[in-house]
């Protein structure tokens, strides 16, 4: 047997409780009742502060829009607005919101850490290799960047946009300004760059905005943001970005995505794999990765797959029909998953189902009171 396939449970639960310090509610699962109407930990207008802080709106709000493949049932929505033609740009922190200004350019605008605040600061001493965090980012007719910022800094209430004074206080900073993901969930990885002026940090500060640009983009751009962790590595050792288990060296050979969960080599997983990684479903099987390496199975070989014994399932691209056989009475229903986890059609079994989606790989899963059969068919 793999290698990988002889971590047992007791391994798993090690890994996610290695004691290195975590985001509070990165999961974005526990939300704080209205009027604040935020993630628990986490804040946005309605708890900012500064000269405009009474005229804010409400940007940010739970949604049931979970990512694919996640533990919980929620993720965290903002959307920007606009008043009299000033964009508002949808924000959430871990800090706090100083509004000081209805220019949204002005430097009197910018979220900061209240280090003496533990509701609008989290402490972290450890170093991170990296952050990584599931988005979905839906511009609203414009071709602008939504972002993500998280910087370690010092026992300083930093803020962000940066002043000089604050720049001094910065240890390390991540930073990911990315384009419209199509109605997709992306998961993105971005590794920290240890070259600040400072050297000890004592805080993490971390926002999403819906632009890279205080007023950018258009009224309506909205972002969804779920399972935020901070990825550690052992020190001075070989780097696992994506925390499939896998070192990056080793994929670069491998010739599979560093910062892809899902593109890797079984054979080569020599690391413990994060915790966002055992709770991710690879193959889209319904199965959680770290469930299937419990029980034996492969994560990148659909349960469907290895025990074909109530269908067989294949895609006819000349008539862009799906064909379903079985032994048994045709019954039962269906739903067809895109690689990103997004349901592209559904309904009843039958021995031929019209399928005319773009090329690419999907997944099938068929449901009868017998359980969930998966499948996958290459849609040319």
């Amino acid at each position: 047997m793999n290698k990988f396939l002889l971590f047992t449970a007791a391994t798993f639960i090690a890994a996610t409780s290695f004691g290195q310090g975590q985001i509070g509610n990165g999961d974005m699962e526990a939300w704080i009742d209205d009027p604040t109407d935020a993630p628990d930990n986490w804040n946005s207008f309605l708890t900012g502060s500064g000269l405009w802080s009474g005229a804010a709106s409400d940007q940010c709000d739970q949604s049931s829009d979970a990512r694919p493949g996640s533990a919980g049932v929620s993720s965290c929505y903002i959307w920007s607005t606009s008043t009299f033609g000033i964009i508002a740009n949808g924000n959430v922190t871990l800090g706090r919101i100083e509004m000081g200004s209805t220019t949204p350019t002005s430097p009197n605008n910018y979220n900061y850490s209240i280090t003496a605040d533990s509701d609008h600061s989290q402490a972290l001493t450890d170093q991170p290799d990296s952050i990584v965090f599931w988005v979905k980012f839906s511009p609203n007719g414009g071709n602008g960047n939504a972002r993500m910022k998280a910087t370690l800094h010092t026992d300083y209430d930093y803020r962000d946009p940066e002043d000089a004074a604050a720049a001094a206080e910065v240890v390390a900073q991540a930073v990911d300004n990315f384009p419209s993901t199509n109605g997709n969930w992306e998961r993105h990885a971005v590794a920290f760059d240890y070259s600040g002026p400072a050297s000890v940090n004592e805080y993490i500060l971390v926002t999403f905005t819906t632009n890279e640009l205080g007023g950018g983009g258009d009224a309506g751009d909205e972002v969804w943001v779920d399972d935020v962790e901070l990825i550690y590595n052992p020190a001075g050792g070989p780097t696992d970005t994506d925390g499939d288990g896998v070192l990056d060296d080793t994929e670069v050979t491998d010739a599979t995505d560093p910062a892809d969960m899902c593109s890797f080599i079984l054979a080569s997983v020599t690391e413990v794999p994060s915790a966002a990684w055992i709770a991710a479903d690879c193959d889209q099987d319904g199965v959680t990765n770290g469930d299937e390496v419990i029980a034996g199975t492969d994560p990148l070989i659909t349960i469907g797959e290895l025990d074909m014994t109530n269908f067989i399932v294949s895609m006819n691209n000349e008539t862009n029909m799906i064909s379903i056989q079985s032994q048994n009475e045709l019954s039962g229903t269906y739903e067809i998953y895109s690689t990103m986890g997004q349901i592209v059609q559904s309904g009843d079994v039958a021995a031929e189902i019209s399928f005319n989606e773009v090329s690419g790989i999907y997944f099938v899963h068929i449901t009868t009171n017998n359980g969930v059969e998966s499948f996958e068919i290459l849609k040319h």
